[in-house]
């Protein structure tokens, strides 16, 4: 099934978007579920064996997206991780084109493997080692859940074709940046209560000093800032009123 076929677009397409975008189905959860269970039909309608090899390949580098995250030697789980997506990729798309090439050096006769090469198996190959080494570098990446990694592990070019870190990386920036406007909110609070009580200071000194000159009020006002800031030093030390 292609893109351009009928069963494509006049079938599983519209099956699809009427189940996904059903009003009657509300839950997120279902949702995702049933995209990932589609774009698995889309990709074993043309390859109903070596969707296998995809799903176990996605579950493999899951595992060692996990190591990771559980403070294992990252280095050495990449290195595994290289090895084993390496080694598949070579299995099912190199393997034939070494043997005939000891052959013809060597004289050998070795036989052929005669794998068929399955459908996107450098994509979703090079897709999940990218994972691997996404975690690596910043481990609060990984995947805790596998349905997560599953449904944005690069399942074909089917419905949901997208980044396998996609999300995770959405969701560390967003509480990044959650963190940050709390932190800005949190001084901006502060700053208002140092300036009403800089401007409550202000008119005591005024009601205490009626005739004082506009230099005396100048420094008055000046230490009246400072007692303020004083007070808030824990929050506005960084950032001092001017």
């Amino acid at each position: 099934m292609v893109f351009s076929s009928a069963t494509f677009l006049f079938l599983f397409l519209p099956l699809t978007l009427l189940v996904y975008y059903n009003p009657l189905v509300r839950g997120r959860a279902f949702r995702n579920a049933f995209l990932f269970l589609a774009s698995v039909a889309f990709y074993a309608w043309g390859e109903p064996v070596y969707v296998l090899l995809m799903l176990v390949s996605i579950a493999v580098n899951w595992l060692f997206g996990l190591a990771i995250g559980a403070g294992k030697n990252g280095s050495a789980v990449v290195a595994c991780a290289a090895v084993f997506n390496l080694a598949v990729l070579f299995v099912f798309k190199y393997l034939d084109f070494a043997i005939t090439n000891c052959n013809n050096l060597l004289g050998l006769t070795l036989p052929l493997a005669g794998l068929e090469l399955p459908i996107g198996i450098s994509f979703y190959t090079f897709q999940a080692l990218s994972y691997v080494i996404d975690v690596k570098r910043k481990p609060a990446l990984a995947q805790k859940r596998q349905r997560q990694l599953l449904q944005h592990g690069g399942v074909g070019h089917g419905a949901g074709d997208r980044r396998v870190v996609d999300l995770p990386v959405l969701r560390h920036a967003r509480r990044v940046l959650r963190a940050r406007v709390q932190r800005l909110r949190r001084k901006a609070q502060a700053r208002e209560r140092v300036v009403k009580e800089t401007d409550a200071l202000l008119q005591r000194v005024e009601k205490r000093h009626p005739q004082v000159g506009p230099q005396d009020q100048q420094r008055h006002a000046g230490k009246a800032r400072a007692r303020a800031h004083i007070d808030h030093a824990g929050l506005l030390r960084e950032q001092p009123l001017r």
